[in-house]
């Protein structure tokens, strides 16, 4: 008999749950009727005087919803999105701009060393000159001072390869404020939620009726799930291709390196011959 009792009940209380489901799939466009043998007059009215956006809407597809969501989360929540449009352009300049043949692409060094070997000047320096990289930029620096001793030619090429080194880097950090300040903005639409929830529960008086609150809840974890899903990403992103140029650096240091080493021992050798 207990057992029987508990299932009874049990189903009592699922009876309006499942109701409320089925209605809202037959019948979501007629927002005033609800279902006689669960809601009372008095809740009918009240659904009736709601305004349209605290009234169950009818079900839509996942995209739709993904952007009623959105609507719905305001000024806080379009700049959130506008801030996941930046993050996501910097990031495919990124992927673009910090490709090795950008940045360091080793094939061009053989041949820049040969010119120098060979005691063609002009023409490492128009090869250089050709290679549109950081790589280049560097050799041409290098090329153009080797009236200058080996440590000091190192040192000027060190802060050219430097300069341009942080020139990449400073294009990652628009990624980085994205990945602060959408958690920011995500925090402050909660607090602003909670705020609007309570200030709807002052003016009401009660606490009876949860409908009081839920659309200012939904308001504030629709913007704090906004913010941390353009915050995570972008936070990333970030470490990857920071990361990303620390190896391009060292390819560079490598390369640059072997080229002054291999240049200066020829111009020693050839002073030696001289002589």
């Amino acid at each position: 008999m207990y057992y029987l009792k508990t299932a009874v009940l049990f189903f009592l209380f699922l009876c309006p749950s499942i109701e409320g489901k089925l209605f809202a799939q037959s019948r979501a466009q007629d927002l005033s009727v609800t279902d006689e043998s669960t809601v009372t007059k008095t809740q009918t009215s009240e659904i009736a005087e709601r305004p349209a956006d605290e009234v169950p809407a009818k079900k839509t597809s996942g995209n739709l919803e993904v952007v009623q969501r959105i609507r719905s989360a305001g000024l806080v929540g379009y700049l959130i999105l506008i801030m996941s449009v930046v993050s996501l352009a910097v990031a495919l300049s990124q992927v673009v701009g910090l490709r090795k043949d950008k940045v360091c692409p080793s094939e061009d060094v053989p041949s820049v060393q040969k010119a120098l070997l060979a005691g063609e000047t002009d023409k490492a320096l128009q090869l250089a000159n050709s290679s549109k990289s950081v790589l280049g930029k560097v050799m041409v620096s290098v090329i153009e001072h080797l009236d200058f001793d080996f440590t000091e030619n190192s040192s000027i090429a060190g802060d050219v390869a430097s300069r341009e080194l942080k020139k990449l880097l400073q294009r990652n950090t628009p990624i980085l404020i994205v990945s602060t300040s959408a958690t920011l903005l995500g925090l402050l639409g909660t607090v602003i939620g909670m705020i609007r929830s309570f200030e709807a529960v002052a003016m009401a008086g009660s606490l009876g009726d949860p409908s009081i609150m839920a659309k200012d809840i939904s308001y504030a974890l629709v913007t704090t799930a906004m913010g941390l899903s353009v915050a995570l990403p972008s936070l990333i992103l970030y470490h990857l291709f920071r990361n990303r140029i620390q190896l391009l650096a060292v390819d560079l240091d490598e390369n640059v390196g072997d080229l002054l080493s291999r240049t200066y021992k020829h111009l020693r050798l050839g002073a030696t011959d001289a002589h």
